[in-house]
């Protein structure tokens, strides 16, 4: 017998962001640099809800980095050991009508460019 709970609990706490594939320069030249995220961003990854997401990862020093995911946008900088690093903002929970269904994967796109 299922219980139907309220509140927080009632709705889904993690969200699977299928996250990859992750495009890395997809448009642009065969020269381009090249992101590797970090390792909880792989395929299939999942986040809490309701709190801001690091995502990170490295690319060649000093390329700029945008990172699309659910209608936010965030570009940096990576540092001169290629490190780089976005806070992405809180997104709301998704509330699934049964504890038996899957929410819907998203997929996040990662763009890497050197200027100069």
């Amino acid at each position: 017998m299922m219980r139907k709970r309220n509140g927080l609990l009632g709705g889904i706490l993690v969200t699977c962001m299928a996250l990859m594939p992750v495009f890395c320069g997809a448009q642009a030249p065969v020269d381009s640099p090249q992101a590797k995220l970090g390792v909880p961003f792989l395929d299939n990854a999942g986040s809490a809800q309701q709190v801001a997401l690091p995502i990170w990862g490295t690319t060649e020093p000093e390329a700029n980095v945008t990172v699309d995911f659910k209608g936010q946008r965030k570009t940096t900088t990576a540092q001169k050991d290629g490190s780089w690093r976005v806070v992405l903002g809180a997104m709301p929970a998704e509330r699934l009508k049964s504890v038996n269904d899957a929410p819907v994967g998203e997929t996040m796109t990662v763009t890497c460019e050197k200027t100069g």
